[in-house]
């Protein structure tokens, strides 16, 4: 047994305050993650004596929960609709909720349902995906695959991966410096420079064949982006390889410690995260996804492979036999296999595959110009459509495990809406199937606690008659004429007891006014929504031209209605304000919000109904229609038959000039200047997806900078109306935000110097114009809450919030550390009046961009006042972030009504690992698990007086088991320090056996049902005095039933009871337990007298029936208790032999609590509207 204590003694009576203002970092949802055993004092003046030991409530009535709760992102005016199903505990205080969830945006036409239904989401265990930026990080270049290039086509040529840029293993030739990109200078009008980077990177190294590829590599330049969700902890990472080194770099920061492996490929195999409290998360199973890409041409009707469904449902080309595919191949995403929490409890999750084979779009574009300079609107478009088959091996979870509960997710229903041939299960995976249930079991005893059942139909789109898919290489013709219409759709959710009866069930209705067309319908907006545009042929949008503006911004996607432009041309005599012809793909209020949850009915009878109305935005002085819905009114009804609502909330989303508030983040780009040598000048592309990165904040296209909430309820009427304002910053149009916080400036696009051109005609390389570069990921820095302003129902203003913010950085850096992406085009230029193929002229467009890591947004200041009548109450927070080795707050100020400041002092295991003092091994040992979020030191004042300290000492007990010692205060006039609390013995779980306070008695714990639960609670004992045994796990042999409390007693029939007890403190001892008479439970108490030896055994003689065996010193309490386990407590037995019974249904609620006779002395019912 290994114990380290470590004891921190630090004299603060004279410490100099630091009056700066404190961080905290909103965007990260930081918290003050103190133990259950750290004081904390944030605006309190005195000092109150700590709780401390284990707790056992007993059980609660059952919260039915009028409504499931619906809060709403106001920023992003989406309701957030989740349904709680179950959560986990470990012993360590981990939880892990599942949830069903809801994402309330909008239904886009080429999203595949998940498992649970179209647009739900079953949040169970976690998942790091990513989203591939040109090529996979992890690209191979000695192995065969291929992506498509920057146009989304295949050329032939080998990727390089960021990771292998320097790689050993490829030919010196194809080494390029991992910083090659980071050095980089765009700015440079020297051409021998530029051509040197440029043409590296470009068109690679040109040389002999190497293995089987021919001609230069693809090197991957732009970072690919790593989503993370699980146990409650989210965000997003990229990869840093500028070093040499290959790190993960979060945005915005997190204290999260990410660690990652290869296989014998080079490909991402796991990752492991371990979150700031030392919990490990290892994400071992890893979904794979290889895809055939394939593209036609109408110019060349046989050439290659197949293209994108057309409008009316069939293939416009289909598989030309001896034609190759394309193929790539790649990890992209990795699920949660096991948790390991700090005091070593673990949970596992297992998965199934789903071989899933579908079909996805790649863009497709047109091209057009002039037949000669002086044709006149005699505009040519050739068309090229693009998509591939993919094929992932999707996983689907099966089942988590953990110490105490195994929880099942079978699934019965194989899916008709997505591609479901068997030819396509390989590797173990197997049909795409639907999740059907839930069910949750006591792991020891394998007893069905309860159960959820998943219940689905479809949403069916109008099938069309000439849909016709003759190409079984490829696509199984019935599966997949069917997969197409139909998209997996969440009808109910019912719960299930444990005795089989059922719950009245959670039941959804979505908008079916307007069925969803099939998943290729051209009938989509610009953002992938439906808007009912029966006309469409292609993908590829109307174009409206505004010759004057600057740019790219020359083609628009929405008309301007407020261009004051002179009529010059372009394309010839092509005029501003026209437009050219192809797909409507503006977004119509009247169709976005089909397959959307419009009503979600209760198990109580009462129901939530949800209005939407579109997204809207400002920009460039008009309002125009985004992509999706937002959130308009929640009404609330209740059971009854009222035909009015409990509650209302209405939201408008206009500021202060009541224009809309909305910001979109960026705008598709559909419309550019081609950088084919095939026309010059006068040339443009359209394609069906935006060219330029389109940015989203929270998971929207749009944020809402102001947002007016109106809450009303049936009784009481409008009770008033709250104002909310955020910050919203980078979005489109704005190049910097200097005026603010400085870190944010759109890419800038840069052309290498032509000495032979001095003019290119019309074209001027703006920020997100072609080549279409990322602009800085910024999301980390919008949407935090800058105001709150709450009026009453006659308009007073009664409470004001205003929250200020600065920038963390890590490692006490002055700016942030920056991930660089280059993105490179190339351009045929030729002088203005003279477009000659002779006086060509290439040259590069291009546009380096980097992603902002080390770097959080943070609170500093929150500012409240209380408005009564004339008088006003004030109270401000502020908070400071000043460690150097953590992201935790270390200090808090709050200036209270009275003008009194209160400081607040906190400090790390990472502000002692460097210190000197007698032991700092627990300590260093903390920093090594990563336990970096726990208080050791919290000291007080009150203006400049030092009021108090505690230290919150921690040993180790056992091997890697880090848990709290003892708390220490110090106090001021340099008074002795007082050991407030000692934590004497854990078990090896963590478990708290025995604790004491300062000059007071020890109580102590026993432990049961597998270590989850206290069963005996002694006050004035030490753990080593008292003993229990209620003959519940396992050394019970009655009848099941047959027992005084539990389930479980014992029967001496031919064996007495005996049990040794050793290591006692000498004295008077109490034992106590039940034998049963016939059929009455008597109590039977004894004295004991222990004798210095510390031994005693206990021996019930054979011919009895007994429960609930009690040994602890005369002058001590036992309480002891007994559970169902994940269920509740089902009887406690007080110091005087009391006992009370506690009783449940079928769906683990409350149901009766008796006294010792069984008499019921209250009694709950739950009923429902049927």
């Amino acid at each position: 047994m290994k114990k380290k204590i470590i004891y921190f003694r630090q004299n603060l009576s004279h410490r100099v305050i630091n009056t700066q203002s404190v961080i905290i970092n909103r965007s990260l949802k930081y918290k003050l993650h103190l133990y259950s055993f750290c004081l904390f004092f944030l605006g309190v003046l005195t000092v109150k004596g700590q709780n401390a030991g284990v707790y056992t409530s007993p059980p609660t009535t059952s919260s039915l929960g009028k409504y499931v709760d619906n809060p709403v992102s106001l920023y992003t005016g989406t309701p957030q609709i989740t349904i709680p199903l179950y959560e986990i505990h470990l012993a360590n205080g981990f939880k892990l909720p599942i949830n069903l969830s809801y994402q309330a945006g909008g239904v886009k036409i080429e999203e595949q349902a998940s498992d649970v239904g179209l647009n739900w989401s079953l949040l169970a265990g976690g998942m790091i995906t990513r989203v591939v930026k040109g090529s996979p990080d992890d690209s191979d270049p000695l192995a065969a695959n291929l992506y498509p290039n920057t146009s989304g086509h295949i050329d032939g040529t080998v990727s390089i991966g960021r990771f292998y840029h320097n790689d050993s293993s490829l030919p010196s030739k194809w080494q390029k410096p991992v910083n090659l990109v980071e050095l980089f200078n765009p700015t440079s009008t020297d051409p021998a420079y530029l051509k040197s980077y440029l043409l590296n990177w470009y068109y690679g190294s040109p040389g002999p064949d190497y293995m089987l590829y021919s001609g230069s590599p693809y090197y991957d330049l732009d970072p690919d982006v790593f989503y993370f969700n699980f146990a409650g902890i989210s965000g997003k990472f990229v990869f840093n390889v500028e070093s040499g080194q290959i790190e993960a770099k979060t945005i915005p920061f997190q204290d999260l410690k990410i660690s990652f492996t290869f296989d014998s490929s080079k490909k991402l195999n796991s990752f492991t995260i371990i979150d700031d409290k030392g919990n490990t998360y290892f994400f071992n199973d890893v979904e794979n996804i290889y895809q055939d890409v394939i593209s036609t041409s109408n110019n060349n009707p046989t050439a290659n492979l197949l293209s994108r469904p057309t409008s009316d449902g069939s293939f416009s080309q289909v598989y030309t036999s001896g034609t190759s595919d394309a193929v790539t191949n790649y990890n992209s995403s990795w699920y949660l296999s096991k948790i390991i929490a700090s005091n070593g409890q673990e949970i596992d999750f297992t998965y199934e595959n789903d071989q899933i084979r579908s079909y996805e779009a790649l863009p497709d574009y047109e091209t057009g110009a002039p037949n000669s300079p002086e044709n006149t609107r005699n505009v040519v478009f050739q068309n090229q459509k693009n998509g591939f088959w993919g094929t992932t091996s999707a996983k689907r979870l099966t089942s988590i495990s953990t110490p105490n509960e195994l929880i099942t997710f079978p699934a019965q229903l194989n899916r008709l809406d997505v591609d479901n041939q068997a030819t396509f299960a390989t590797n173990g995976s197997g049909i795409a199937k639907a999740i059907t249930g839930i069910n949750i079991y006591q792991k020891q005893t394998n007893q069905l606690i309860k159960s959820f059942s998943l219940n689905y139909s479809y949403f069916q789109s109008a099938t069309l008659s000439s849909f016709n898919l003759n190409n079984t290489n490829h696509v199984n013709t019935e599966t997949g004429y069917n997969s197409y219409f139909k998209r997996l759709r969440l009808d109910s959710l019912l719960e299930i007891g444990n005795n089989n009866s059922k719950r009245p069930p959670f039941v959804f209705s979505y908008d079916t006014t307007y069925a969803l067309p099939f998943r290729f319908s051209y009938q989509q907006d610009l953002w992938g929504y439906f808007n009912g545009a029966s006309g469409n042929q292609v993908l590829i949008p109307k174009i409206y031209i505004y010759p004057d503006l600057a740019g790219d911004d020359r083609f628009r996607i929405y008309p301007k209605s407020n261009y004051s432009g002179s009529p010059s041309t372009y394309l010839n005599t092509v005029v501003w304000g026209s437009q050219i012809n192809a797909a409507d793909r503006l977004p119509n209020p009247i169709y976005t919000g089909a397959g959307s949850l419009i009503k979600m009915t209760y198990p109580t009878g009462g129901y939530t109904i949800y209005t939407y109305e579109p997204s809207a935005f400002f920009y460039d002085g008009e309002t125009y229609s985004g992509g999706g819905l937002r959130i308009k009114q929640l009404d609330n009804y209740d059971a009854t038959a009222s035909s009015n609502p409990a509650t209302s909330r209405q939201y408008f989303y206009t500021d202060d000039t009541n224009q809309s508030s909305g910001r979109v983040i960026s705008l598709p780009r559909m419309g550019l200047l081609d950088g084919s040598y095939t026309n010059i000048v006068n040339e443009v592309k359209r394609s069906s997806v935006s060219q330029a990165p389109l940015g989203s904040t929270s998971g929207s296209n749009i944020g809402y900078k102001q947002v007016t909430e109106i809450i009303k309820n049936i009784s009481n009427g409008t009770l008033g109306k709250t104002i909310y304002k955020y910050d919203l910053s980078g979005t489109q149009g704005e190049i910097n935000d200097s005026y603010s916080y400085g870190l944010y400036n759109a890419t800038q696009i840069y052309r290498s110097p032509i000495d032979q051109v001095s003019n290119i005609a019309n074209y001027s390389f703006t920020p997100n114009s072609y080549p279409f570069s990322e602009n800085t990921d910024y999301d980390w820095n919008r949407g935090q809450l800058v105001s709150k302003e709450d009026y009453d129902v006659n308009g007073k203003l009664v409470n004001k919030l205003v929250n200020k913010y600065d920038f963390f950085y890590n490692q006490k850096g002055v700016s942030p550390t920056k991930v660089y992406g280059l993105t490179i085009g190339t351009f045929i230029a030729a002088p203005a009046d003279a477009p000659n193929p002779d006086k060509v002229y290439d040259y590069y467009v291009f546009g380096k961009y980097s992603y902002l890591t080390d770097v959080a947004k943070i609170l500093t200041s929150s500012n409240e006042v209380y408005y009564n009548n004339s008088d006003s109450v004030s109270t401000i927070n502020s908070y400071a972030y000043n460690g150097t080795y953590h992201a935790n707050v270390t200090s808090s100020k709050l200036i209270n009504s009275k003008k009194d400041s209160i400081f607040n002092y906190y400090f790390y295991p990472e502000d002692f690992e460097a210190r000197q003092f007698a032991d700092q091994t627990v300590c260093i040992d903390m920093v090594n698990k990563h336990m970096t979020n726990f208080v050791l030191q919290q000291s007080l004042y009150k203006n400049t007086t030092f009021l108090h300290s505690q230290f919150n000492h921690f040993w180790e007990p056992f091997t890697n088991l880090i848990v709290p010692k003892s708390y220490e205060s110090f106090y001021p006039n340099n008074q002795p320090s007082e050991i407030t609390t000692n934590f004497t013995k854990y078990d090896t779980f963590g478990n708290l056996l025995e604790f004491s306070k300062y000059n007071g008695p020890a109580t102590s714990y026993q432990w049961g049902y597998n270590n989850a639960y206290p069963v005996a609670v002694v006050k004035s004992a030490k753990a080593n005095n008292v003993f229990y045994n209620g003959f519940e796990e396992g050394s019970g042999n009655s009848a099941a039933g047959d027992a005084k409390t539990g389930h479980y007693s014992y029967i001496t029939n031919t064996t007495p009871y005996v049990k040794a007890l050793t290591g006692l403190d000498s004295g008077n001892y109490t034992l106590t337990y039940w034998y049963r008479s016939g059929n009455v439970w008597n109590l039977q108490t004894n004295s004991v007298v222990v004798t210095a030896n510390g031994n005693y055994t206990i021996n019930i003689p054979v011919g009895n029936q007994i429960d609930d065996v009690r040994f602890y010193p005369s002058d001590a309490q036992m309480t002891t208790y007994t559970y169902d386990p994940l269920i509740g407590l089902t009887s406690s037995t007080d110091a005087k032999g009391e006992i009370t019974y506690y009783e449940y249904d079928p769906f683990q609620r409350l149901m009766n609590i008796k006294d010792k006779d069984g008499n019921i002395i209250k009694h709950m019912d739950y009923h429902y509207q049927q």
